[in-house]
């Protein structure tokens, strides 16, 4: 999976790409695991999974 070219910040950058290991490696991520990581809230969590989702379907 590779991300396209977006306006991002690094913050977004590693939750992108701990959202993408995650996925590849447990086959499935959840805002738990993304907001215990990365110490943010599960709605700031669930935040970064929808705008992840929002950047991969458009094209």
């Amino acid at each position: 999976m590779e991300l396209k070219e977006i306006s991002v910040n690094t913050s977004e950058q590693l939750r992108y790409w701990l959202i993408e290991l995650l996925a590849w490696w447990e086959g499935h991520v959840n805002a738990s695991d993304l907001a215990r990581e990365f110490k943010i809230t599960r709605q700031s969590a669930s935040k970064s999974i929808n705008q992840y989702l929002s950047h991969r379907t458009k094209k």
